[in-house]
C-alpha cells in the first residue's frame, strides 16, 4: 500500500487557524483604558511635563489626519 493514499487528507482537522494579529491583541487589551490614559497624560502635560505634551500633540495630529481622510457626508 502506498504511503499517501489519493483523496485522504493527512490532517483531518485541516490547517490550524492563525492566531490574532499582534495589533488586534494589543488594541483589545488597551481599548478599555484609552480614555483614562488620555486624561492622565493631559493632566501631566498641563502640569508641565513636556514629554506628555508632545505625546498628546502627536496623538492629536494623528486623529486630525485620520478624520481628514474620512469622506464627509453632505446633508
Amino acid at each position: 500500500m502506498p504511503r499517501f493514499q489519493p483523496g485522504i487528507s493527512g490532517n483531518a482537522r485541516g490547517r490550524p487557524r492563525s492566531p490574532r494579529s499582534l495589533a488586534l491583541a494589543i488594541r483589545l487589551q488597551i481599548e478599555p483604558f484609552v480614555e483614562q490614559l488620555v486624561d492622565d497624560t493631559l493632566a501631566r502635560a498641563l502640569s508641565g511635563d513636556s514629554t506628555a505634551a508632545a505625546s498628546l500633540l502627536d496623538l492629536y495630529g494623528a486623529v486630525l489626519a485620520q478624520t481628514a481622510l474620512r469622506p464627509t457626508t453632505e446633508d
